[in-house]
Formats: structure tokens, C-alpha cells, sequence
């Protein structure tokens, strides 16, 4: 372990940090808690090239500031439930509105079907995903491959 590692390992869980409930688990690519850190230029505070600790820390805590105080509507110094309900909800609303903008190819404002499977098919994870599953890589998940799957998904996939 070097002696920056440390360092990464604090920026990784500030990073964390930033996200709240369910916004921690958010979905797709630019979403989640490291699409929540502050960019290079913004840490580093003295313009020098290189982050310290506190250059770091500072530029974390300004940033985790900022989202409580807009994510805190009335002001108290607090967040309620409904607060972070309404915080998650706009952001939702948000990455939902730029999916429908970049799979709606025919500008309706609606996703129709044929649309809806050809972000599945054009995806940036399109059959990568289905490669690392097929551990064997012959162009079929077996049985174990497929429970594999499940064990990764939490559960998320096995019917009652």
C-alpha cells in the first residue's frame, strides 16, 4: 500500500458520503456516489496541480454543504423525510427525463417499444455484460453461470 492509498481510500468514501438513502444505489452510468465527487480543478483549491489531504477534505465538506442546504427547503438545519424523499425524486425525475431525451429517436416526447429495446440493444453495455457472465465463453449462460448471476444480483432476480 503506498502512501497515497490511504488518500484515495478517504476520497472514495467522501464520495460516498455525498450521496444520501436511496441515491446511493443510483443506476446507470454518471450516477451514484462517484458521479458525486468534485472534479480535480475544484479540490485543488491553490491551483498548484497536486491534492492535499486538506485541499480534499475542504472541497468535500463545501460540497456535501451545499447539497444539505438545498436539499434542506425550509432552512431548520435539518433534513426530514420529506425533504430527502423530494431530493431524490427531482433527481430521479431528472435522469429519467435525459433517458427518455436520448431514446426518444423519433422526438415524440413518448418512448414506444421499438425505442425501449434499441437502448437495450445499443446500450454502452450491450453484450458486455452477457461476456462476463459466460464465464466459459461459449455464447450460453450455463446453469451455474446463471446462479452466478443471481448470487451478484442480491437476490434481486430469484422468484417466491
Amino acid at each position: 500500500m503506498t502512501r497515497n492509498t490511504p488518500l484515495l481510500i478517504a476520497a472514495i468514501a467522501a464520495g460516498f458520503a455525498l450521496t444520501i438513502g436511496a441515491e446511493a444505489r443510483g443506476v446507470g452510468n454518471g450516477h451514484g456516489p462517484m458521479a458525486q465527487m468534485p472534479g480535480f480543478e475544484e479540490m485543488d483549491r491553490d491551483g498548484d496541480g497536486a491534492l492535499t489531504p486538506e485541499e480534499m477534505r475542504a472541497a468535500m465538506q463545501d460540497r456535501m454543504q451545499a447539497r444539505f442546504e438545498a436539499a434542506d427547503s425550509d432552512g431548520d438545519g435539518g433534513l426530514s423525510a420529506e425533504e430527502m424523499t423530494a431530493m431524490v425524486q427531482a433527481r430521479m425525475a431528472d435522469r429519467i427525463e435525459s433517458r427518455l431525451d436520448k431514446a426518444d429517436e423519433n422526438g415524440d416526447g413518448l418512448l414506444q417499444i421499438e425505442e425501449l429495446q434499441a437502448m437495450g440493444r445499443n446500450g454502452p453495455r450491450d453484450g458486455r455484460m452477457f461476456d462476463r457472465l459466460d464465464r466459459n465463453g461459449d455464447g450460453a449462460l450455463d446453469a451455474e453461470e446463471f446462479a452466478a448471476l443471481q448470487d451478484r444480483m442480491g437476490g434481486r432476480m430469484r422468484r417466491n
